[in-house]
């Protein structure tokens, strides 16, 4: 197995009104690049980046939220599992800055009560168009007991400080070190001294993967293991399928493909035997896994019109008259 190239996973949600700059603030932050215009983000998008803190390699997980109220639907299910939450308002927009009390509410309503909360007010390099003093930023921050900082994305100011602060402030609510064993606890390991901090990865998944070994019975029988896991702390709508891998080690099979299509029938998931090493399967069953997904998700808002989708953040706009400006006017 290859090494894991990070100690802990973050997921981080940005949220707040459209056009505040959330989207210029994560790719300032994930790629230091800066552009006035971008497609307008429909329903969720993400990037990745690792940073280190107090000697552990951190990998950061950034969801970018539609702030369009069509979206609300698809959106709030990305609270599930958020560690921390950045919410960003305009320092130009007086709207932007009154609505933060409609996203504490969203917050409280759909996110974990121990995550890290953070308030940004964004573009303060605007200072000849600003409309909400920084006062008022601090004040609301102070009444609801979270940090704040204004950001200036296109000037690069404080982003790199806001994740820093907000991670930081992540890790201090985590216990360094497992009391029995000693051992640095990280998301993602299948040993069972790391399953405090495994379950809260749980939530907010939309599709699980269960995953045996066809030349190990025991692998196999744990399978029931982990779909009461899933039943603990996974969404009740999560899809899920299970795996029998290295099927191209048939002379070594202890497990039967029957014994797998069994499990899989009798708990109503979809079933399928892979190969990593030999290439089989594989991106087929992600394949299907997100084609089930998107069949339990709505295609359309039904007000607007609009497409639901997640889709990787990897591309300016580059278009004509469709360019919006979501960054600055």
């Amino acid at each position: 197995m290859a090494k894991k190239q990070y100690d802990l996973l973050f997921k981080l949600l940005l949220i707040g009104d459209s056009g505040v700059g959330k989207t210029c603030i994560l790719y300032r932050f994930s790629d230091d690049a800066f552009n006035t215009t971008f497609i307008s983000t429909i329903g969720i998008d993400f990037k990745i980046k690792t940073i280190e803190l107090r000697g552990k390699k951190i990998k950061l997980q950034i969801w970018d939220t539609a702030g369009q109220e069509r979206f609300h639907t698809i959106t709030t299910s990305y609270y599930r599992g958020a560690m921390g939450i950045m919410m960003v308002y305009d320092i130009t927009n007086t709207r932007s800055f009154d609505n933060i009390s409609k996203w504490l509410r969203h917050i409280d309503e759909h996110a974990s009560e121990d995550v890290v909360k953070m308030l940004l007010g964004n573009k303060c390099d605007m200072s000849d168009r600003r409309v909400v003093s920084k006062e008022r930023g601090e004040k609301i921050a102070s009444d609801h007991g979270i940090n704040f900082m204004e950001t200036s994305a296109k000037a690069n100011i404080n982003v790199d400080k806001a994740f820093h602060e907000l991670a930081e402030a992540i890790l201090c609510k985590m216990p360094e070190r497992n009391s029995a064993t000693g051992d640095q606890l990280r998301g993602h390991s299948r040993a069972g001294r790391f399953h405090t901090i495994t379950t809260s990865y749980y939530r907010g998944a939309m599709g699980i993967m269960m995953v045996y070994d066809i030349t190990n019975t025991r692998s196999f029988d744990n399978i029931s293991k982990w779909l009461r896991h899933i039943d603990e702390h996974a969404s009740e709508d999560v899809v899920k399928m299970l795996l029998g891998n290295k099927c191209d080690m048939s002379d070594r099979r202890v497990v039967s493909k029957e014994r797998g299509e069994k499990i899989a029938s009798d708990h109503g998931i979809n079933f399928m035997e892979t190969s990593a090493k030999a290439n089989i399967n594989v991106d087929k069953a992600f394949h299907e896994l997100a084609e089930a997904i998107l069949c339990k998700m709505p295609e359309r808002n039904s007000a607007t019109g609009d497409q639901l989708r997640v889709r990787p953040m990897h591309q300016f706009n580059s278009g004509g008259s469709s360019k919006t400006s979501c960054c600055y006017p």
